[in-house]
Order: structure tokens, then sequence, then C-alpha cells
């Protein structure tokens, strides 16, 4: 919902308006110095976003080494080039006979 302030409609003013009334983010849940949900100066602004560490002021890396990804089964391992959580960076990394025979590239299948 459009905030005015000075004469000029902004998505926020505070951090607080990019969190909707069921606790769902706005785009990044920080606000930004111009007024829109997708700042970040710093890894501790991104703490209630899915993406935790701040890259190029937004919220958009998912991990920055493999144990940032430890709780995910299907997902383990990051691609610090991407900052994504990835299934596999090499066939060793295959858990099963299974996994190795459909090896593709980031997953194991």
């Amino acid at each position: 919902m459009p905030i005015c302030t000075s004469g000029t409609c902004v998505q926020c003013t505070k951090d607080d308006d990019c969190i909707t009334s069921k606790g769902m983010l706005v785009g990044t849940g920080k606000c930004s110095t111009t007024g829109v949900c997708d700042g970040c100066s710093t890894d501790a602004d991104c703490t209630k976003h899915a993406k935790p560490y701040c890259s190029g002021k937004r919220c958009s890396v998912e991990c920055k080494s493999d144990a940032d990804c430890g709780g995910l089964f299907k997902t383990p391992y990051c691609d610090t080039a991407s900052g994504s959580c990835i299934g596999c960076t090499s066939i060793g990394e295959c858990n099963d006979a299974f996994d190795i025979q459909t090896f593709g590239p980031y997953h194991c299948i």
C-alpha cells in the first residue's frame, strides 16, 4: 500500500512498512533510502529473508559455504559463484548408485 510523504508516493518509510499484516515480507523486508522495499547494507539486514546474505544492496545470496546449506536434503552444497544451494558440484557428491548413473550438472537425480 503506497505511503504519501512530502507529496510523493513511496512503498515505505521504515522497515516495518515492508511487512504485510500477515507477516509476509514485501521485497527484501528492508526499506531503502528511496522508499522501496528492496534494500540492505549488511547481512544483518537480511535476517528475515530466505536469502540471508546481502550482495549488491539486495538480499540475494542464499549461501557462502556448504555449512549454510547443511539442513537441505536435495541441495546440501553451496555454489559460491552464484550464492545458491545446489545438489552437487561433482559426481563424487552423489549419494548412491542411482544418483550416480543419472548425474547432471548441479544435481543428482
